[in-house]
């Protein structure tokens, strides 16, 4: 795939993505229905969440259900844009700007820092987040994209954005210490232990160590990285999340292993430092993702061991952890080629949008602003900018 194909979808990408004012569905939006009996008692929001991001016919508008910004997606378009201005100056000033005040609008009101959660109620049998209860998920991937825009120089709001999410991290969300290190919880409403979301504070505060060359920072970044690197297991592969208080481990094996791969990475980078058994960890662990999570012709598999189906936004991180990568010094270059071509042949529609799911008879067309359009979008933008090969004279 050369720079000229990449580029010329990233503009039809984004022009669809600004075209919608970044809003769109979400496969975990049903609770934002005008039906009210769908919200009743502890099981239909369940019930109705898990049958809406299974089903192939999207009936969103016929629920009541509209199209949304979605603040996590906003910070992924923003890290995109910014990544894309750092290459070519003066290009996408006006759009980050616009992200940048559409994240301030969005932001939750009412904790001790800036903060984001999801524009719709979610709920699982063991909690639920109410729209807008802010999680270090949403928060952690909106602060990546800060981040970048603001070591372009030219958005003092990115910088003044992310440095508010601090007190938010520090005060509202609870937190697990012991031996090994510190894991700070999902959300504010329970004390909870999930490796890639514990990983996006060790990443954050690693950014903010670049920042603000503060020590206690530095500590923070390497006590979270330390605990979730303790938790891998020989084979490579991490637990989603375990039960404080039981103990019961939760295995699911999929994109969010590409996530815990790029905080680990991204921690390094931006602490400077990479300790050796983090390192081997790192190592372990990426040859556990390419190797048991993708096809050999770059096309990912659902959740091990089921191969099917791909899901677009497993497919976007499998690009975008292959192109991290490179900051370590390794070069995955011929996968992240494999892994490009294949989602553009079969999760692209040629005009700008991005379908859900490929099945192994069928595909899930349903556009998703989030979860498929942003993900995407960052992933060929790291791509373009990464491994994307010249156009050959």
């Amino acid at each position: 795939m050369n720079k000229a194909d990449t580029s010329a979808i990233l503009k039809n990408a984004l022009q669809y993505a600004s075209g919608c004012k970044y809003a769109g569905y979400d496969p975990y939006d049903a609770l934002n229905t005008s039906w009210s009996v769908l919200r009743i008692g502890k099981w239909p929001p369940v019930m109705a969440i898990q049958v809406m991001k299974r089903n192939p016919v999207n009936i969103r508008s016929l629920l009541g259900i509209k199209p949304v910004q979605n603040a996590k997606g906003l910070g992924l378009f923003l890290e995109a844009l910014a990544v894309l201005e750092k290459q070519n100056r003066g290009t996408y000033g006006e759009q980050i700007q616009e992200l940048l005040l559409a994240l301030e609008n969005t932001s939750t009101p009412g904790y001790s820092g800036t903060c984001w959660g999801y524009p719709f109620d979610w709920a699982s049998p063991v909690k639920v987040l109410p729209t807008g209860s802010p999680t270090i998920v949403a928060t952690g991937f909106v602060a990546k994209g800060l981040y970048k825009a603001a070591t372009l120089g030219d958005f003092p709001l990115a910088e003044e954005l992310f440095r508010g999410i601090e007190p938010f991290i520090m005060n509202d969300l609870p937190r697990f210490e012991d031996e090994t290190g510190l894991c700070i919880s999902y959300s504010t409403v329970k004390k909870d232990c999930c490796y890639n979301a514990t990983m996006l504070a060790a990443g954050y505060f690693a950014r903010l160590y670049r920042l603000s060359s503060n020590e206690s920072h530095r500590t923070l970044a390497m006590r979270i990285a330390e605990f979730v690197v303790q938790r891998q297991h020989s084979d490579g592969r991490w637990d989603y999340s375990v039960d404080l208080d039981t103990g019961k481990v939760r295995v699911q094996t999929d994109f969010h292993q590409g996530f815990i791969l790029d905080s680990l990475i991204e921690t390094m980078q931006y602490l400077g430092e990479r300790p050796q058994h983090w390192m081997e960890a790192l190592t372990r662990g990426a040859d556990f993702y390419f190797e048991l999570q993708f096809a050999i012709n770059g096309r990912s598999y659902f959740r091990l061991p089921r191969r099917f189906p791909t899901d677009v936004h497993h497919q976007a991180q499998g690009i975008i952890t292959a192109c991290r990568l490179k900051n370590m010094g390794r070069d995955e270059s011929d996968k992240a080629h494999r892994m490009t071509d294949w989602a553009l042949k079969h999760l692209y529609d040629g005009k700008g949008s991005f379908y859900y799911r490929h099945f192994a008879w069928f595909t899930d067309k349903t556009r998703y602003m989030r979860w498929g359009q942003a993900w995407m979008t960052l992933a060929l933008a790291l791509y373009h900018t990464s491994y994307a090969q010249d156009q050959p004279e």
